[in-house]
Formats: C-alpha cells, structure tokens, sequence
C-alpha cells in the first residue's frame, strides 16, 4: 500500500504530514541538514528507522565493514545510532567475496618455441600518454627476445620514429651478440604496416609476422 505523504520546509524544520493532514514527524535543521529522531515519531513508521540489531545489515549500510571493526564501534560507543550488539560472521557475504577475488597469474611458459638469441623479436609500441616525459616523448617501443625474454624500450616523442630506432636496435644489438635476428612479431599497428617499415625489413631480409 502507497501512503501519500506531503513535506513541508522552512527555514529552520521541515514537516511530513499524512492525506489527512496529520503530522507523520517533525525534523529540525542544523547546518543546513534537517534531521529526525526516530526515536520520538508521531507515528507507527518503523519502517524508516534504521535501529536494529542486525549484525549483517549494518555490515552493509557501513560500506562492508569488518566484523571485528564494527563490534569495537559497538561497544565503545564510537558511532552514534549502532546497537551495541554482538557481531559474529556466521555466513559469508557475497559482495565481499567478489570485491577481493583477484585475478589468477599467467602461468609460466615453460615451450619456447626459439632454440636461441634473436631468432624472433616481438614488438608493440604504444601511446600517447597523458602526461609526456621530461624529454616530451609520449609514446613507447618495447621489443622482448622470444629466446631470453630480455627487453628493450625506447621512448619516443613521434609514433614515426620507430623504424630509426628500429634500425639503431638491429644494428647494435646483432653486433654485440654476434646473432642475425631471424624473424619480427607485431600487432599489426600502422607504425609497423607502412611502406618505409615493410620496405626496411625486407632489405635486411628479415620474416615478419602478426598476432592472430
């Protein structure tokens, strides 16, 4: 059953009065809040008051608060309006229990499928970010041996100046390992699929390939 109510406010209490106009209850205002005390109502509205014992509803209406946290409340009286009744978790709350699951580990590679150093290199680069470097780069270019899974990041100021440190990286890097890189792995992403890239590694005669 809807019971129609009108609220009338002033400027210091507002009232709640019944279809027949009989006061439902009075609030007063302090600090620019009107508050009630449910406690002295006119009438039988036991249904707004938020006075109960009950351990599990206020664990919600306090945010999911500990067991522990809201028995020391309790007892010592540190919030106004909480009964001082005895909290036990005797169930399990499942608002709690998603809010704290986490997300399983990748498990380690154990088959890699290379048999050495800079047989296939990965590459992804990304940005740019919101906030740019002391040096105003904004994009990154990360690039992992599939063998050793070392890595290598550069930091760029442009997305188009891959393919200079692209080249930078292979000819230092095979120097100093004394190892051609066989094969290149990327995500497709138009810093890597443009005519000057796929030009350039064709003419070191390097395999490229992409991520399904």
């Amino acid at each position: 059953m809807i019971k129609v109510l009108e609220l009338f406010f002033d400027s210091s209490f507002c009232k709640v009065l019944d279809k027949n106009d009989s006061c439902v209850f009075i609030g007063n205002r302090d600090n620019n809040v009107y508050t009630i005390d449910m406690n002295n109502v006119i009438s039988n509205i036991s249904c707004l008051s938020a006075i109960n014992e009950d351990s599990w509803l206020w664990h919600k209406r306090l945010g999911h608060a500990s067991f522990d946290h809201l028995s020391r409340i309790g007892s010592k009286g540190v919030v106004k309006g909480i009964p001082n009744v005895k909290f036990i978790k005797d169930m399990i709350c499942d608002a709690c229990q998603f809010g704290k699951q986490i997300k399983s580990s990748f498990k380690t590679l154990k088959d890699v499928v290379t048999t050495r150093p800079l047989e296939l290199i990965h590459m992804d680069l990304f940005g740019p970010t919101k906030t740019k470097s002391l040096s105003d780069n904004c994009y990154a270019y990360v690039l992992v041996d599939d063998f050793s899974r070392f890595t290598w990041t550069f930091f760029l100021k442009h997305k188009d100046e891959a393919i200079s440190h692209f080249n930078a990286f292979c000819k230092r890097v095979q120097r100093e390992k004394d190892l051609s890189i066989v094969r290149i792995r990327s995500d497709r992403g138009g810093e890597f699929m443009n005519h000057h890239f796929i030009t350039f590694v064709k003419n070191m005669a390097l395999d490229m390939s992409y991520l399904a």
